[in-house]
Formats: C-alpha cells, structure tokens, sequence
C-alpha cells in the first residue's frame, strides 16, 4: 500500500501524508510524532547554504514525485522474518507488545528525544511513522547468531521509505546485529529514511554491522 503523495515534496503535501498516517499511527506515537512534524515544518529541508549540507544536492529529492510509504504492511513481513531467526533471550516487539513498564518508560524517553531533534530527516521520520519496532536482548543472554534485518527501500519507484528500530541490551549480553539497507530502484530516486537508536546496559557487548546496497539515485 501507498499513499497517494506523489507532487513535488513540498510542505503541502508533506502535511497530507502526515494525516494519512495518522489514521494509523500507534496512539504512543501521536504526541511525539505533531511535535516532531510541527518541528520539521520550523526547520524545513536543509540546503547547501548550511555547512554540514553544502556538498550534498538536495534538489533531485526535492523536485521528485515521491510517495510515502504505507510502512505497516513491510515491517510486519520483516518482523516475521526476524522472528524465524531470533535466539532465546531476543525478542522483536512492536509498541502495543510492551508489556514492560520499564521498557516502555525507555521507549517513550527515547521518541520524546527525537522529537526535539536538530535533523530535519530524523524528524520527518518521526513524523511519518505508524509503529516502532524494539529489539530487546534479554540479562545475560548470550546471542552468538547473528540478527539480520533488511530494510529494503525503492520497491516502488519515487518512494520514500520509513523504519525506526531501538535496540536495548541489557546487563552483561551479548549479540550480533547485522543491518542491510537495500535499495530496488535503478530507474529514479528514492529515499531510505531510516534510524535506529542504541540502548547497552552496564557489561553488555553488541556486534553491530551495517551494509548499504543503494542505488546511485537514492538519498538516506
């Protein structure tokens, strides 16, 4: 499924696409999610008269016809994926799956983080999102296998893709993840708006690894 966002990206239908996933958002998110969109819109895309942009040409993103991606249907799929895959002691949960109150308090401190942020892609993805997905790594657990998730962008070309992932690792584990950022589209841009955030308790030990397979178009 995508949503019908397909002019310039500008701020008009930016705000289109934000009441779309509305409709669909985890109720967790809806809060962070106005604030971080009422952020963007005060920051706006940044351009090359900014320092840590001037060497990056925006105006390709900007003039494309991009779709936002309906993201729920993808990370369900990938979820199912990671779960064939999971060691004991590691869990992939979605918001509604936190039954942990400490956990959630974790969660909720780290979206709130986000919605103050000064990068106007970290905000949009905030902003765009309908869930979140958590990869929680038990005390003590030691998950010698790797973990491999794909995010797998340009499967419809002019789209842009959201995913944000936090991973808590808790006293004294130990775990390998591995992140796949994969692009589809070799006949337009596209953009792969992902983050992750990090959370390592005392003593624990993560072996992370990202590997980036894009299209020459795409921008992330």
């Amino acid at each position: 499924m995508i949503a019908a966002v397909e002019e310039r990206l500008s701020l008009e239908n930016l705000h289109e696409a934000f009441e779309l996933q509305a409709t669909r958002r985890n109720p967790m998110l809806k809060e962070y999610a106005t604030q971080a969109f009422e952020r963007f819109l005060q920051i706006g895309f940044p351009s090359s008269r900014q320092e840590d942009w001037k060497y990056i040409n925006l105006e390709p993103l900007l003039k494309a016809k991009l779709k936002i991606a309906v993201d729920q249907e993808v990370c369900q799929s990938q979820k199912q994926a990671l779960i064939k895959q999971l060691t004991d002691g590691v869990k992939i949960l979605t918001l509604n799956e936190l039954l942990d109150p400490k956990q959630k308090e974790l969660v909720e401190i780290c979206v709130k983080e986000t919605s103050c942020s000064q990068d106007p892609f970290v905000l949009l993805n905030l902003s765009l999102l309908q869930d979140i997905y958590i990869l929680h790594v038990s005390r003590e657990a030691q998950a010698e296998r790797p973990i491999e998730i794909n995010l797998l962008s340009g499967i419809v070309d002019r789209q842009i893709s959201q995913f944000k992932l936090i991973v808590v690792c808790e006293t004294h584990s130990k775990s390998n993840l591995i992140i796949n950022s994969t692009g589809q589209s070799e006949r337009g841009v596209y953009l792969n708006n992902w983050t992750a955030d990090f959370h390592l308790q005392t003593g624990s030990h993560l072996n992370l690894t990202m590997v980036q397979h894009e299209a020459l178009t795409a921008f992330q």
